[in-house]
């Protein structure tokens, strides 16, 4: 590489792009690279900061941190990220700043001269990110200088590029921006599908009322008059949790849906996964252009499903939700429980045909190698 001396600057919650990026440079041996984890929410208050020599360890620290994911807390992670780069010998640097707070904190070390090259790597992009006009302003602002004045843009989807262009006016720059998607480690792709049928539903993420979760639970008494036991298994945790186990005690379904929790053990989520039969995805299109953080993001959890040999119900809401449908590994359903109960009945009557959707599911998940995703975004740095 040009510059081999890399920073990612990022807010921790799940796995994701960032820590991939930093097993992805370790695995290459990157001369020099510093990690910098901030808490993005109270459920996980904890300060990651890790430098690597040559794929080697040289130290580690991890912090509790109290208030994390308020406003003051993102002003603190600003302030840390500048102390700890500024302090660090080396030179010739390219920062990686995952968010706009994280990117514009590089811009400034760039500025002073501590920095070579800034990355900005956007996850989402949200018109209206918050109630508060003043809150949303500003974050666009900011997010306005770090489209700006950063060396590179890469984005999750193409999507982001063009909601810049509709809501920011900001236009796209070929030379600039580059789509750099979620990808999957070769690994944790499974080899064969699973033939046999449990008719098991799968739900892994944040329980957001957006999420749609609530539909599939009201779609499950209509699933179950043609496939009795069908149970919905929930992995994950959140303030619409409680709305959920009350929907499905008012609908009796107590014995067809298990709620998990969260859980941090990556290797016990994909066993989960793997062991289900049909994964759902049933975002809220309502205010998808405006509010909904996935319709210009790209899921983790739908490639996470795929890799793990497992097709998707969802609705349009995902940028390649149609593409997924053309694939046949997906169906794209509207936001509506019998039209939901009435995809996966479907599905699970049909055996034969579910075990091929499912080994389709493993062929698509192998075009998203997180290697191959890297390798092309840092030949340009």
């Amino acid at each position: 590489m040009k510059h081999p001396n890399i920073v990612i600057v990022t807010h921790t919650f799940f796995y994701g792009a960032s820590e991939a990026l930093k097993d992805y440079l370790i695995a290459a041996r990157t001369r020099a690279l510093l990690y910098i984890g901030h808490p993005l929410r109270k459920e996980k208050p904890f300060y990651y900061e890790e430098f690597y020599i040559s794929g080697r360890k040289s130290y580690a620290r991890k912090k509790s941190r109290e208030l994390a994911g308020t406003f003051a807390s993102y002003l603190l992670d600003m302030m840390r990220t500048f102390s700890v780069v500024w302090r660090h010998r080396e030179r010739n640097i390219v920062y990686i700043g995952i968010n706009p707070l994280n990117a514009c904190v590089g811009i400034l070390l760039r500025i002073l001269g501590r920095v070579d090259r800034v990355i900005f790597y956007a996850i989402d992009f949200v018109p209206t990110r918050s109630r508060v006009y003043g809150i949303n302003t500003l974050y666009h602002v900011i997010e306005w200088i770090a489209v700006r004045f950063s060396n590179q843009c890469w984005n999750v989807s193409p999507r982001i590029a063009e909601g810049r262009r509709s809501f920011l006016g900001i236009r796209e720059n070929p030379s600039r921006d580059r789509v750099v998607p979620i990808g999957l480690w070769k690994k944790d792709i499974v080899k064969q599908a699973r033939r046999a049928c449990r008719n098991r539903l799968i739900f892994v993420g944040h329980l957001l009322e957006k999420q749609g979760v609530q539909k599939v639970i009201q779609a499950l008494p209509k699933i179950l008059r043609n496939i009795p036991d069908t149970t919905l298994m929930i992995v994950g945790g959140g303030e619409y949790e409680g709305e959920l186990r009350k929907l499905a005690r008012a609908l009796s379904l107590q014995e067809h849906i298990k709620f998990l929790g969260w859980e941090s053990n990556q290797d016990l989520i994909r066993k989960y996964i793997r062991e289900s039969d049909v994964a759902v995805a049933t975002y809220d299109p309502s205010g998808a252009r405006t509010t909904n953080f996935s319709y210009y993001a790209d899921p983790t959890k739908i490639k996470t499903y795929l890799s793990c040999g497992i097709p998707v119900i969802m609705t349009d809401v995902s940028y390649n939700a149609k593409t997924l449908e053309n694939r046949n590994v997906a169906k794209v359903v509207p936001y509506d429980a019998s039209a939901i109960a009435s995809a996966i009945t479907s599905w699970l009557r049909n055996p034969k045909t579910l075990y091929g959707q499912k080994k389709k599911a493993i062929a698509e998940a192998r075009s998203y190698l997180w290697d191959e995703i890297f390798k092309e975004a840092l030949k340009y740095i």
